[in-house]
């Protein structure tokens, strides 16, 4: 049961942050006439910033417990939506 709980959070952040980031990424393309190397070098710098904090809050994960760091996961995703 805890286990489909987990999924079913990250399936909803990713639902929630993919299509901002698709829109980031079209918006420096597009709208500041960037072009789309430098759209899709953003969408990479973001994408190693997921990955270092999907390490972080695994790493939090054994030392707190994991809904401690799940609640501070969502809150910064929040927070940073805001």
């Amino acid at each position: 049961m805890r286990a489909r709980l987990f999924y079913v959070q990250y399936a909803l952040a990713a639902v929630g942050v993919v299509p901002q980031r698709v829109f980031l990424v079209d918006y420096i393309a597009r709208d500041l006439d960037r072009g789309v190397t430098v759209g899709s070098s953003y969408y990479l710098i973001d994408g190693v910033g997921t990955l270092i904090a999907r390490l972080l809050y695994g790493a939090t994960s054994k030392i707190m417990g994991a809904r401690s760091p799940l609640r501070m996961a969502l809150l910064v995703q929040l927070v940073a939506a805001l």
